[in-house]
């Protein structure tokens, strides 16, 4: 990504000509937006400043009786998943590790994902932390969290003097 992508950066060779203050920073600029859009919004611990590897797409769905979220975490081993419900914060976070095994292999690009990950989502307060299940199954890490019952109310007339 170029902020400028309309520039011609073939026409003369950034060698055969030398580089202005302007020129380096050009080009520092572009290479901190293109890092920026490659990790994902919420990549950063606003807690810690820790930067992760990715933050899994998440769906959470609520019903009368249940919250479900639902984040794809391929190619993670389930016992590498920690699931922590504290007040009203479900945190999903874990790792991915590279098996890498070089036979003479050239990578001209890798876009698969190595490292921790960090998810928190906001509940309800009605949710009960101690009635919450989860579930992996073909890279989806299912979490269902019943709710309290609540109260069924009271309806009081005014009185109009």
């Amino acid at each position: 990504m170029s902020l400028i992508p309309w520039r011609n950066r073939g026409a003369i060779s950034r060698s055969d000509q030398p580089r202005s203050i302007i020129d380096v920073m050009h080009d520092d600029l572009d290479r901190m937006i293109d890092r920026f859009f490659e990790q994902p919004f919420g990549a950063l611990s606003a807690d810690t400043g820790e930067r992760f590897a990715f933050a899994p797409p998440v769906d959470v769905e609520e019903t009368d009786k249940e919250v479900t979220v639902r984040a794809e975490v391929p190619g993670v081993d389930p016992s590498r998943i920690e699931v922590k419900i504290t007040g009203d914060t479900l945190t999903l976070s874990g790792s991915k590790e590279e098996t890498k095994e070089e036979k003479g292999k050239n990578v001209h690009r890798s876009e698969r994902r190595f490292g921790s990950f960090l998810r928190r989502i906001t509940l309800p307060e009605s949710v009960d932390p101690d009635k919450a299940t989860a579930d992996f199954s073909s890279g989806v890490l299912t979490v269902r969290m019943a709710k309290r019952p609540e109260s069924t109310g009271r309806t009081i007339k005014v009185n109009a003097k």
